[in-house]
């Protein structure tokens, strides 16, 4: 993986990691964690999957990669609808407003569609999973 000195990614890789987790989002939305392969993600972005295994070894990388920026954007989402809203009504409407835009494209959340395939994900992934839960229980 291309990094810069300061061991950081470069632009062309971040670019290039947000292409790739982006087109696997949308498969894990529509088809499920173990509904797409590298094959499938790689014919959505025209490219190899050499390129792919070059940013994500494996799928459950791939996977890590995955819920972790799920966790960040969904975090995010969640302290902003927190900051900006105190009515508890609002609040539910604004949260609720935040699967309806992705069920209104034919998707599954992708945390309600990893929770559903949870039993079968790698072990690893299974814990993220957890730690995303928890996290947004509390």
């Amino acid at each position: 993986m291309a990094m810069t000195k300061g061991g950081r990614p470069t632009a062309i890789q971040t670019q290039a990691t947000q292409r790739i987790l982006n087109a696997a989002q949308d498969l894990a939305q529509t088809r499920g964690f173990h509904g797409f392969s590298y094959a499938d993600v790689a014919q959505e972005l025209q490219v190899t999957k050499a390129s792919l295994h070059y940013h994500f070894p494996s799928k459950a990388d791939l996977g890590h990669a995955l819920i972790a920026r799920h966790h960040a954007l969904f975090g995010r989402a969640l302290g902003s609808i927190d900051r900006q809203t105190y009515k508890a009504g609002k609040k539910l409407r604004r949260y609720v407003g935040l699967h309806d835009s992705v069920v209104r494209n034919n998707q599954l959340s992708l945390s309600g569609m990893f929770a559903a395939e949870c039993a079968t994900l790698p072990g690893s992934m299974q814990e993220e999973l957890r730690l995303f839960f928890d996290a947004n229980e509390s």
